[in-house]
Order: structure tokens, then C-alpha cells, then sequence
């Protein structure tokens, strides 16, 4: 599914947030105040550690921006306000297996940007953490892939901390679920409404 397919996306999803089969998520590419990107840093069952944006599937009946502003609120706290792009930047489309079997997703990327307040880690219990990663735009798109190789080292470096902190060793390395297309997405577009 291309940009432009996602465009004219107003669908609400009555079957708890799948379609076909294909679980619907949303994440938020969020920028704060300084200028960071807001990352959680999450401990799977398995053990293995991953890196990401907030967010998470659809509840019954919600559209795109509504389950984005629930997740946001729920992962970073109601005490800040967010604004959300009025489009998806992009949409993801991957396999999560668990237990061995696929489960086809289909992630929504929004571009976003708190305009006050401060997000915090509102779900101690799911995170490990919340880091701000610094984001320094490319001067060009000669440089995309070198912004983003810089992005993802310097969030696997302060995930590294966190949990070197907390005592805890990986299953595996620590996997950077921010997909390149969505990246690419987020640095041509600019926040244009606010969520309120």
C-alpha cells in the first residue's frame, strides 16, 4: 500500500482493529520540544529488546488518529499535547511470528510533534524506557541513509544505557523496529494541524 493509498484512509475498523487478517496498528514519529524523536524501548516476553515508536494496534471502532492519539496518551501521558499530521506518512507492512506463526501487520506512521508539556514513560510496566534521540536533519537527500544509520546507532547506544542500568541482557541484539520508508516519509513532511 502506497502513500496516496493511505491519503483517503477514513475507515474505521468494526472487527477490532484487523482487516482481512492483517492486524492495524499506529505509530507516532514524535518530535519534542528540542527537537528529538521520542522513542520506548520495550522487553519482549522473549527477551528480546527492541526500539520504537509509540504506538500500538487499533481498539474496536477507532480510526487512525483517534487509536494514535490513545496510544500517545496512554505510552507518553495526557499531561502534553500532541499534534499529529493529518495523513499517514506511510504504511509499513511486515510478519510478526509468534510461536512460530506469521501474523501479518500493517503499521500507519504519523508524523507528530508535542507542542507542550513533557511526554514521559506512562507505561513503566511495558517500557524499559522512553529516550529522546537527537535528530539532525540531512542538509540533503544525498544523506538519508547516513541520517538515519546516525538515528538508529545513537538509539541502540542510549538503549544500551538503559540497559546497562537495569542490569539486563538481551536476547539477541537490540532490534530498531523504525523502518527506513517511514523515516524518509517524516523528514520530507511538516506537521500541519494539531490534535486537540
Amino acid at each position: 500500500m502506497g502513500v496516496s493509498d493511505l491519503e483517503n484512509i477514513k475507515d474505521i475498523f468494526p472487527n477490532g482493529g484487523t482487516s482481512d487478517g492483517v492486524k492495524i496498528k499506529v505509530a507516532g514519529i514524535v518530535r519534542d520540544y528540542a527537537g528529538d524523536i521520542l522513542l520506548v524501548v520495550r522487553q519482549h516476553k522473549d527477551g528480546a529488546v527492541s526500539i520504537e515508536p509509540p504506538g500500538g494496534a487499533l481498539e474496536q471502532g477507532e480510526t487512525l488518529r483517534k487509536g494514535l492519539q490513545r496510544e500517545l496518551g496512554e505510552e507518553l501521558g495526557y499531561l502534553h499535547l500532541t499534534a499529529i499530521e493529518e495523513r499517514a506518512l506511510v504504511g509499513v507492512e511486515d510478519i510478526l511470528y509468534k510461536d512460530g506463526n506469521p501474523k501479518p501487520r500493517l503499521t500507519h506512521y504519523f508524523k507528530c510533534s508535542t507542542l507542550l508539556g513533557l511526554p514521559y514513560n506512562a507505561l513503566p510496566d511495558e517500557h524499559k524506557a522512553l529516550i529522546r534521540v537527537p535528530y539532525t536533519p540531512p542538509a540533503d537527500e544525498a544523506q538519508l541513509d547516513s541520517s538515519y544509520a546516525a538515528l538508529r546507532d545513537k538509539a541502540v547506544e542510549l538503549a544500551q544505557r538503559v540497559l546497562d542500568r537495569e542490569k539486563i541482557v538481551p536476547n539477541g541484539e537490540i532490534q530498531f523496529r523504525l523502518p527506513q520508508q517511514a523515516y524518509l516519509h517524516f523528514h520530507k513532511s511538516s506537521v500541519r494541524e494539531p490534535l486537540i
